[in-house]
């Protein structure tokens, strides 16, 4: 338990290294859960993991919001929670599932009228992230539509943008450093 609320805290040391930067005021939440969910531990067990991250980081003072103010206990614990489904690593089960079955799927109409097979592609896998996600919005970083495509970042980002133009997706919530954005698949003309 102590490695993991270890690397969890040197990298919020790191982060905080640089009082220019604005950072989120659940970015410490954000950096637990990252760790916590690469070494498969559950939400559920997760609070042993956030009490001794959160006294830690409260004695060395590093854990604050934004305007100066100190987090307590119950706050942390709940930004925890809110961060958890956004973490990157969380879905990577998803994402393998959602491959499978946009390949058993097909491509989607709507998507038949972008002339780039990769384009063609992610949409499909955008497809089958939103049923997983019903109503909600789905994540999905630069990276990893580009590791879906075989491709690189840029690649992936290039794709993701024209999807948004064609309408097959609708961009949420931009996304930031450690921050996958959001995405809708628009459904009329499935």
């Amino acid at each position: 338990m102590r490695n993991v609320v270890n690397l969890a805290l040197s990298c919020l040391h790191r982060r905080n290294a640089n009082p220019e930067a604005s950072h989120p005021d659940n970015e410490a939440a954000f950096i637990l859960a990252r760790y916590l969910q690469h070494y498969e531990i559950q939400l559920e067990d997760a609070e042993p993991y956030a009490t001794q991250f959160y006294e830690t980081a409260e004695k060395e003072s590093i854990l604050m919001c934004s305007d100066g103010e100190k987090i307590d206990l119950f706050t942390f614990n709940s930004q925890l929670e809110a961060v958890w489904p956004k973490v990157k690593t969380k879905l990577g089960r998803i994402f393998k599932l959602a491959v499978k079955a946009a390949k058993k799927n097909g491509i989607p109409e709507k998507a038949k009228q972008i002339p780039d097979l990769a384009a063609q592609q992610l949409a499909a896998v955008c497809r089958e992230l939103q049923k997983c996600n019903g109503r909600k919005p789905f994540y999905l970083s630069h990276p990893k539509a580009g590791e879906i495509i075989g491709m690189g970042r840029r690649a992936g980002a290039a794709r993701l943008s024209a999807l948004v133009k064609s309408g097959i997706i609708k961009l949420h919530r931009k996304g930031h450093t450690g921050f996958a954005s959001e995405y809708y698949y628009i459904t009329n003309g499935v």
